[in-house]
């Protein structure tokens, strides 16, 4: 059974890498804006994960979240206020854990480029690196995850219970939920 989960997150996981098309974050994206702004990224959040080994995979999670609702648009990160619920505080996110490390690791990259690179590129960032921090650098493959450049605003807090599974959940449910999401398990 351990051995089928494991499987079933590894083509949940791909199946949204290959269906977040909408985005175009990739190496070099902030070249011209904020040079410097992989680079600040990876080393915090090294400097993070090497105190938490349990980061890497709050990260991907996290993003996983984020892009399964809508698509990679941050909106994960925001904040409940009064008149609106945000998708942090729908019952399947309330068991994410990280976002403070995120917020250091954008306070980080605003120092040096205000207003530049956005949250759901840092999310993004922060889980590729995260994941790849204890892989040498032969044999990473580079390849960023794609994200949308603006956090989105949610009207209808109803559509994270609608889309995204409960944990723990069958085979069945998760197809169920990625079909709603215009997903498939299939690569």
């Amino acid at each position: 059974m351990t051995n089928q989960a494991s499987i079933l997150r590894c083509i949940v996981v791909f199946g949204v890498v290959g269906t977040c098309h909408g985005g175009s974050l990739r190496k070099g994206y902030y070249k011209d804006t904020c040079p410097d702004a992989e680079e600040i990224i990876k080393k915090a959040t090294e400097k993070h994960v090497a105190n938490d080994p349990t980061l890497p995979a709050r990260f991907l999670r996290m993003h996983f979240h984020d892009c399964f609702v809508r698509g990679c648009d941050g909106s994960v990160l925001l904040n409940s206020t009064t008149n609106n619920t945000a998708e942090k505080d729908a019952i399947p996110n309330l068991t994410l854990a990280g976002f403070d490390v995120i917020d250091d690791l954008k306070a980080e990259v605003e120092k040096k480029c205000p207003n530049v690179v956005s949250c759901a590129d840092v999310l993004a960032l922060a889980a590729r690196d995260a994941v790849s921090f204890k892989v040498s650098s032969k044999h990473h493959c580079g390849k960023f995850l794609p994200v949308e450049e603006t956090a989105g605003y949610h009207e209808f807090p109803r559509r994270w219970l609608i889309f995204l599974p409960l944990s723990p959940t069958s085979l069945p449910s998760y197809e169920v939920s990625l079909a709603k999401a215009s997903m498939s398990m299939t690569l």
